[in-house]
């Protein structure tokens, strides 16, 4: 990162946690930290296509932009998003016609009211707007909203499941077909749930007989 860009250490807020942390510990200094945030700034740069047309589409989820009709004169439609996430929409080919009659359905007041509101509670006041025969009127583009906003989560429980998968396979124990493989993982996720462990299960007749060659 070139250091001409950068601000001033002492110009740099890193938030009141990271402040209330850094003085807990001792010999820590700002200058590590905020090495963190630009290495972590970095990273994300990498592996995000933050000036492709997909990042460029996500804005509509910002208030100002969507109730805005300049804003719109800028991202007349969303392809994009549109075609990625076409299986999952009610109905596609709406959403261009949704995303533009937004800034001409809300009043002057209702405008100035929503655009200071997060995108998840606009996105919220845009579920509830119906019609007399009570049909959502943003249903595609609550829902295409729904499905950006989930993206950052959308990894935790995949993780989740190889981090378990690389516990049960290992190298010794590589032969586990993968009928057997999910079974495992499965009953894993079954127990954790219901917090049943090596301590307090109890075992069944049956249960030593399954251990055999016919697991593989």
């Amino acid at each position: 990162m070139d250091p001409r860009v950068l601000l001033p250490l002492e110009e740099v807020y890193l938030g009141e946690g990271c402040n209330s942390a850094l003085k807990k510990c001792a010999g820590s200094r700002p200058s590590y930290s905020l090495s963190f945030y630009q290495t972590a700034a970095v990273e994300v740069k990498k592996r995000l296509p933050v000036f492709g047309p997909l990042c460029h589409e996500i804005q509509f989820l910002t208030p100002k932009t969507a109730l805005s009709t300049e804003a719109g004169g800028k991202l007349p439609a969303l392809p994009t998003l549109q075609n990625r996430y076409a299986h999952l929409l009610p109905d596609a080919s709406r959403v261009e016609e949704e995303w533009r009659m937004l800034p001409s359905y809300f009043s002057k007041d209702e405008k100035l009211s929503l655009e200071v509101k997060p995108p998840a509670l606009f996105r919220a006041n845009l579920h509830q707007m119906r019609t007399f025969g009570d049909r959502q009127v943003f249903l595609n583009i609550v829902t295409l909203a729904q499905l950006i906003l989930s993206l950052p989560h959308s990894n935790a429980a995949t993780e989740g499941i190889f981090s378990h998968m690389a516990g049960v396979k290992t190298k010794k124990r590589n032969r586990l077909g993968k009928e057997n493989l999910n079974s495992v993982l499965v009953l894993k996720s079954a127990f954790a749930a219901s917090g049943c462990t090596c301590a307090n299960m109890t075992v069944e007749h049956g249960h030593p007989k399954i251990h055999s060659k016919q697991m593989y």
